[in-house]
């Protein structure tokens, strides 16, 4: 029974999808079908794929590059050495979701997004612990206070 085709169009033992099938492997774990109302369209399955994986990275940009840069505010130059560390680790965990959206999108994009979720969560908690413990943030109520405002 060595490479006969299974049931999912790719060839037993082999955890990928069948290079003709066009993706629809991959739709199939996933939870489409292509005869199902509102799903993928059956000629786009692989743009699809790659559409869902950009956009989400594109998403994950803006919040990681902008806690970054909040982040940065708040650090002297001798700790500025985190921010690196936060570029890398989404830089990776961008290339884990990928592949790991490109294997099951429901359940292994998980490895890729979990570490960068994270990270994203903790940036922005020490932003606003740090914003709210700054004396900076004084600077600015004192500021708002001046022309007629409320902190």
């Amino acid at each position: 029974m060595e490479g006969e085709r299974g049931t999912d169009g790719g060839r037993e033992g082999e955890g990928g999808a069948d290079q003709t099938d066009g993706g629809q492997t991959i739709w199939r774990k996933a939870g489409y079908s292509s005869s199902s109302e509102g799903s993928i369209p059956h000629s786009l399955p692989m743009i699809w794929l790659y559409y869902r994986i950009s956009a989400n990275t594109m998403e994950q940009v803006v919040i990681s590059c902008s806690g970054s840069m909040i982040l940065s505010t708040f650090l002297t130059q001798s700790q500025m050495k985190i921010i690196p560390i936060i570029a890398i680790n989404a830089f990776l965990s961008r290339l884990l979701f990928m592949w790991g959206y490109r294997q099951t999108p429901n359940t292994k994009r998980s490895l890729g997004f979990g570490p960068l979720i994270i990270t994203n969560f903790a940036t922005y908690a020490v932003n606003i612990y740090l914003f709210v413990n700054s004396p900076r943030n004084l600077i600015i109520c004192l500021s708002v206070l001046e022309y007629g405002g409320s902190c």
